[in-house]
């Protein structure tokens, strides 16, 4: 947390889905959209590795969404992290942690943990299902991602009634 808001790290997966409108999964999708509003009203903040850029401007999107991404990324509640030697040194140890535990963590997923571990990131979305997983046998490790999952889409108008 930072001044009271959560801080989110969006693996360039969640960024691509936004930018393609991907609706393969809607309700990736819809959450995704939420995460990025969310951060569009200030409501939190967002910390992302320079890799995402990159990863993004990997995919097959068009140059207009490369453009909104770019935009996007500007704001004042967006802190971009280069991939210096303290994010590597630690992806190379997440890296060797997860090989202890039979776990493969590959090289640009260490990145971004690293990123979002070293920046108190409290919510760390992704669609990646083996980042999930490991993200499931850390948690509870100090200076672990409090949340590390898909993004969920808004909360609706019935959501908080009681269940009999």
């Amino acid at each position: 947390m930072k001044n009271g808001k959560p801080i989110l790290y969006l693996d360039s997966c969640i960024f691509i889905t936004i930018l393609s409108r991907d609706k393969k999964d809607p309700d990736l999708l819809r959450g995704a959209l939420y995460a990025k509003e969310r951060i569009e009203r200030k409501e939190c903040y967002l910390v992302a590795c320079q890799m995402v850029t990159l990863e993004v401007r990997r995919t097959v999107i068009t140059a207009k969404a490369v453009d909104m991404f770019d935009q996007f990324m500007r704001q004042s509640n967006i802190t971009r992290v280069a991939a210096g030697n303290r994010v590597a040194t630690l992806a190379d140890g997440l890296i060797k942690e997860c090989h202890e535990r039979d776990r493969v963590l590959k090289s640009m997923d260490a990145m971004h943990l690293a990123t979002a571990i070293l920046y108190g990131v409290d919510e760390f979305y992704t669609n990646n299902g083996p980042l999930t997983g490991i993200g499931k046998m850390m948690a509870g490790q100090p200076g672990w991602p409090v949340v590390l999952r898909p993004p969920l889409p808004p909360p609706t108008l019935f959501d908080n009634l009681p269940i009999k």
